[in-house]
């Protein structure tokens, strides 16, 4: 640790070098200032691990001392040292920043250095604490906007691909069409990212192409590993899409390549490959019968220090690191391996010391695209879906997507309305889609009030992807199957039918 000392009387100076000399055994190296001006040009460099602060200084007098030391250096610990033994200015020294407080005649050798210790990992608390507020503070306002925000982007999204029904393939308003819906998908990405930086996200899955993610994400990820490290790519011509949520893609490959340039401290290569596989694999033949399965597998490989076989035994333990203390949460891998598990797909690693780390992720080919709206497989059959739902634009983007597809379609503005509906006909609904924030009756009382009476009505909770979005049992009667907004008219169609040839209620979430 190194100690910055603001001091100006020079015995008190030699006495506090002393007693950490002797007292630390070398753990802490300390550099003396005898002005404060002399001391904030010395911790402008930043090299700085603590400061040992004297209030009264020729340049400075008093608890403002302290005032320009944490503003110069506002993430250093403080400790306060002072002649006299007031408790009303302790109090105020730590109310004022300082993480500690001692009086000078009573100091001690091991007193300093346990002064130190601490008043260190009191600071390091104390940022935690503030980064967790602040992150909460970006959860709580992205999900006060995300619902309003994500009614907006369903419609605009949902009415742009009716219009692209309407006009004929290559024309000036097919493009502007396409144009828009281009737009409003980015805007919910924008949406998405927000909310996973925020911890709040429901995962939004969709087609998409590993190749375009993986080199859209090597323009940020050059900057990142420097320039000791070459990042190399090997990505299949043929590659197959996946069903996936992209920021949390996106997330899983941020963090291998941030763990993998850690692992490679005097630089080094990184090599992304991928490739279609098929893989006959003894931990699916449970689910799948034994039959093989098609996989895209997403290869990442250093040149780095690699592991010995204990620590690749707890690589993806939660909270276990082999970086310095406050230098790694030990989360990075644990988080990637649970998303690669959400997305039914797995992830191996192989590593040796002195030969780099190899990890390899597996990830489901997503079914062959086509149009489920334009499918009589996929149509109505006259069912009667019930939308509970007090946005206009979203409740009309329900009606002109469902009601050509063969539904009929009521709509309720809040649950007190769509509770007397189902009241006046119980038998005579087959599907509720229902927004997860309705005025008055929210959708959990709905859904409890509902299958009170029809244990076995089914739903569709329309989420906004935010903090309130339900878990499996957290609903009266069980879980149901939710969508998130903004979802497009295949998705939705796809859902509902999905929903309604199911033969019994969903019995987890979707």
């Amino acid at each position: 640790m190194k100690v910055l000392l603001i001091e100006d009387n020079p015995v008190d100076a030699l006495m506090i070098c002393s007693l950490l000399d002797g007292s630390a055994g070398g753990r802490i190296s300390i550099e003396c200032a005898d002005r404060l001006s002399a001391g904030l040009e010395r911790l402008a460099d930043g090299s700085i691990d603590a400061v040992l602060l004297g209030l009264s200084l020729p340049d400075s007098a008093g608890f403002e001392t302290l005032t320009q030391v944490s503003a110069c250096a506002p993430r250093l610990p403080v400790v306060v040292l002072t002649g006299t033994d007031d408790e009303a200015m302790a109090s105020r020294a730590v109310r004022s920043g300082a993480q500690d407080y001692l009086i000078k005649s009573e100091m001690s050798g091991s007193l300093l250095v346990r002064s130190l210790r601490y008043a260190r990992e009191r600071k390091q608390a104390q940022e935690q604490l503030r980064h967790a507020q602040k992150m909460e503070s970006i959860g709580t306002l992205a999900g006060g906007i995300a619902h309003d925000f994500n009614n907006m982007l369903t419609g605009i999204m949902g009415f742009a691909d009716l219009g692209l029904l309407g006009v004929a393939p290559g024309s000036r308003l097919h493009g502007t069409f396409s144009d828009i819906k281009g737009l409003a998908e980015r805007a919910a990405n924008l949406t998405r990212q927000l909310m996973t930086f925020a911890r709040k996200q429901v995962p939004a899955r969709q087609r998409i192409d590993l190749n375009a993610t993986i080199t859209e994400l090597a323009k940020l990820l050059a900057r990142i590993m420097g320039r000791e490290i070459e990042l190399s790519l090997a990505l299949a011509g043929d590659l197959a899409s996946v069903r996936a949520d992209l920021s949390q893609i996106e997330q899983v490959l941020m963090n291998l390549c941030l763990n993998s340039r850690d692992a490679m401290p005097q630089g080094g290569t990184l090599r992304i490959e991928t490739a279609n596989v098929t893989v006959d694999d003894p931990r699916w033949n449970a689910d799948l019968g034994a039959r093989p399965r098609r996989f895209v597998r997403m290869l990442l490989s250093d040149t780095g220090i690699g592991m010995d076989p204990t620590t690749l035994a707890r690589a993806f333990d939660p909270f276990f690191t082999t970086k310095e203390p406050g230098q790694g949460t030990g989360l990075g891998l644990a988080v990637v391996y649970g998303i690669i598990q959400q997305h039914e797909g797995w992830i191996d690693v192989s590593s040796r010391p002195g030969h780099g780390t190899v990890f390899q992720i597996f990830l489901p080919v997503a079914p062959e695209p086509g149009d489920p709206v334009q499918t009589e497989a996929l149509g109505g059959r006259n069912e009667t879906i019930l939308v509970v739902e007090d946005d206009d634009v979203v409740a009309h983007l329900m009606g002109a997507v469902l009601g050509p597809l063969g539904y009929v379609l009521q709509r309720a503005t809040d649950g007190e309305e769509a509770l007397e509906i189902l009241q006046a006909n119980p038998d005579g609904v087959d599907l509720v889609i229902s927004d997860i924030a309705l005025p008055w009756l929210g959708s959990n009382e709905l859904v409890g009030a509902i299958r009170h009476r029809k244990p076995g009505q089914k739903f569709l909770l329309v989420s906004r992807s935010g903090p309130d979005a339900p878990g499996t049992g957290e609903l009266p009667g069980g879980a149901v199957d939710l969508i998130s907004k903004p979802f497009t008219r295949l998705e939705l169609a796809r859902k509902v039918r999905e929903i309604l040839d199911r033969a019994e209620p969903a019995g987890e979430t979707r």
